[in-house]
């Protein structure tokens, strides 16, 4: 697959309930949209969900280590898995109801990827309020500081290392030389940081392949988003697999995950 974005095909697959493959029709203009969505992507009105009772039902089987999964989900996320090792960036999300399993589905496929030698970071956003912008980015940055050799981690983040820091204070406790970055407008500091970040986890998956796993989007913070979005248009390229998760419930038209669902889905490498 040659795109950046792997995207609603397992999100259509964790949706599948009692059997019956779900489909959300959109009423007034008849598009049929991606699984998990509340309002349609073309006119913004509520989706119809209907289910296709000729699609059959994906079994739980139990695997060695006793995970009870679906199989059709954890060969897609595989695949995914495959791609990205191949340097084929990709994004896929897990979406449904709490409970559901989402986590534990990402739980296993980063099982699966240590197995295959690949670097598996996590960040968990959180209901509760006061968690920094990017707190999930900077539980990945932080993870992989804290793993990694200071001269490769220097090589990696080059120039971008002193924007890096800036929300991930604990890298100036590896790289000590770090100067000040230089004061901009708040829109040019903030894609010099979006750059930077990419361009370091670009240049870290070269090194090992990544799966970042981003849990409960549905709570992200509207900054650590628009990384996501910004982090999926460059990754077409590279050897990282991106997996969110989060629940549909939780959303409504407005709120800022909405929002970048619509983005992705609109990007020239989805597929």
């Amino acid at each position: 697959m040659p795109g950046a974005v792997g995207y609603w095909g397992v999100t259509q697959r964790c949706t599948e309930m009692a059997g019956q493959r779900v489909r959300m029709n959109c009423p007034n203009c008849g598009l049929e949209n991606p699984v998990g969505a509340r309002f349609c992507m073309s006119c913004g009105g509520g989706l119809v969900v209907s289910r296709d009772p000729a699609s059959p039902s994906p079994k739980d089987t139990a695997t060695s280590n006793g995970f009870v999964g679906r199989l059709r989900e954890m060969a897609e996320l595989q695949g995914a898995l495959q791609d990205a090792i191949s340097g084929r960036g990709r994004l896929v999300m897990l979406v449904g109801e709490p409970g559901i399993g989402k986590t534990r589905t990402a739980q296993q496929l980063a099982s699966v990827a240590g197995q295959r030698g690949v670097r598996v970071l996590m960040g968990r956003c959180h209901e509760a309020q006061g968690a920094p912008p990017y707190w999930p980015w900077v539980q990945i940055i932080r993870s992989y500081v804290g793993e990694c050799d200071v001269e490769q981690l220097r090589s990696q983040m080059g120039a971008g290392a002193a924007d890096i820091a800036e929300v991930v204070p604990e890298l100036k406790e590896h790289l000590t030389d770090l100067q000040v970055p230089p004061a901009l407008e708040p829109q040019q500091a903030r894609f010099r940081l979006f750059d930077s970040i990419t361009t370091f986890l670009k240049r870290a998956s070269e090194t090992q392949p990544l799966v970042l796993v981003l849990d409960n989007l549905h709570w992200a913070d509207r900054p650590s988003l628009l990384l996501l979005e910004f982090l999926v248009q460059e990754m077409v390229e590279c050897h990282l697999l991106i997996v969110g998760t989060y629940r549909d419930t939780e959303l409504a038209l407005r709120d800022p995950l909405t929002q970048t669902l619509g983005e992705l889905v609109r990007q020239p490498s989805f597929h």
